[in-house]
């Protein structure tokens, strides 16, 4: 990867941001141990809740990708990153008293790492249309 984009700098400053893209979203969607959906779900239902959270972390995760357009990796490793940070700071300094944590952290992450990949997909798609079209068909 001899392409400038590609230097260890502008890796780490891509994972950095990424990093902190994935731990600010944790913290707004699922804030530990204030809960605000709580409410939600008693009125919606917690199917319904938990669906809502997801999308909002897939449109999140969407449009991180279409301001940031930091490499697709570099969002993953970030993302993983911030998991394993958040993860022990629960740990530490709350104490749960069981691992749910672990799983819905990591299907936000999920989610918002599909909602990335997503829009990345269908931004590649729209180019390569673009691109094969006939002139003046689009």
């Amino acid at each position: 990867m001899d392409h400038p984009r590609y230097d260890l700098e502008t890796r780490v400053t891509e994972i950095a941001a990424a990093a902190a893209l994935a731990l600010v979203a944790g913290l707004l969607l699922w804030p530990p141990g204030a809960v605000y959906w709580t409410g939600v779900a008693n009125v919606l239902g917690d199917g319904v809740t938990l669906a809502i959270v997801s999308t909002l972390a897939g449109l999140l995760g969407a449009w991180f990708a279409r301001t940031a357009a930091f490499a697709i990796i570099h969002l993953i490793i970030g993302g993983v990153i911030a998991y394993g940070l958040g993860m022990v700071a629960i740990e530490v300094l709350l104490q749960p008293n069981s691992p749910a944590h672990l799983v819905w952290y990591g299907a936000l992450l999920a989610c918002l790492l599909g909602g990335t990949v997503i829009y990345r997909g269908v931004d590649w798609l729209g180019q390569r249309r673009r691109a094969t079209a006939p002139e003046g068909t689009l």
